[in-house]
């Protein structure tokens, strides 16, 4: 990282405080919900719908998964919570796996989520007799151990199966594999200030920095935020226009930014003076 960014990045952490995620939530129009006289009788004699089957439960033991899949995708939402959760269920076998960046915070959010996520889906498992397991999985060390809902016990900590990667590793991987500017307008690199992962994107000009929603600069920010703050609390962003000689810092969540500011000091000072000669 260069020297120039250090005096920005102790200005803005220190402002930061913790970041917080904000839930959306759709709703369904009543357009959407009511079938019309003139469906009635297609109503009752075509397959049911995907909307039907989405929502609809079909038997208790899938209302009480669906149940414990919606507690687990608002947790793997929540960029507060350093995990990523995740729960598949077919026939008579569920697995519900807990990712954790590091081994620390694992083990104090499987105690949190013991009573509130973890009891509850095993319940449901033991319940209507499906083959339950618990699998948590740390990013940092490659390492998993699991539960029987069955059985009620814990294995030993042992070396995954194959290689995971956590969100945030995936994306810096993805951000080095796209390192030309064409097409997306872009480069992007991730660096770090401290233990804080920084995504620096470098733009050929002023008129390719756009913030637009949709764009591909927008959704990168957003992919490497959320991953950012999921796996280390904390991230920022810097864009650069080297051929401006300006550059940006934003905290990813939302608190503080800096205006546009010199690179290179000296290489401004230059600058002004050749433009002092042409005059």
């Amino acid at each position: 990282m260069k020297s120039w960014y250090l005096l920005w990045f102790l200005w803005l952490l220190p402002i930061a405080g913790c970041s917080q995620a904000s839930s959306q939530h759709t709703s369904q129009s009543a357009s959407d919900m009511v079938i019309s006289s003139s469906d009635s009788d297609l109503a009752t004699t075509q397959p049911i719908s995907t909307y039907q089957k989405n929502t609809i439960p079909r038997s208790p033991e899938l209302a009480a998964m669906q149940m414990i899949e919606r507690h687990c995708q608002l947790i793997d939402g929540e960029t507060s919570l350093p995990v990523n959760c995740q729960l598949s269920y077919r026939e008579k076998h569920s697995e519900l796996v807990l990712y954790f960046g590091h081994f620390d915070s694992s083990h104090h959010y499987i105690t949190v989520f013991s009573q509130s996520l973890i009891v509850p889906y095993c319940y449901v498992a033991n319940q209507y007799q499906q083959n339950g397991e618990v699998t948590v999985v740390i990013y940092d060390t490659q390492i998993q151990r699991h539960y029987s809902c069955h059985e009620n016990n814990w294995s030993a900590w042992e070396s995954v199966d194959s290689e995971q990667l956590s969100p945030f590793a995936q994306f810096a991987l993805s951000c080095q594999s796209d390192q030309a500017i064409p097409p997306m307008g872009f480069s992007c690199i991730v660096d770090w200030f401290e233990d804080v992962p920084v995504l620096v994107l470098s733009f050929a000009s002023m008129n390719d920095v756009d913030q637009s929603a949709n764009t591909p600069m927008s959704k990168a920010i957003k992919q490497f935020c959320r991953a950012g703050l999921k796996q280390y609390g904390d991230a920022l962003y810097l864009m650069e226009v080297p051929s401006f000689n300006l550059a940006k810092v934003t905290h990813c969540g939302g608190f503080s930014e800096t205006e546009w500011f010199p690179i290179d000091d000296k290489k401004d000072v230059e600058l002004e003076a050749k433009q002092e000669k042409i005059i």
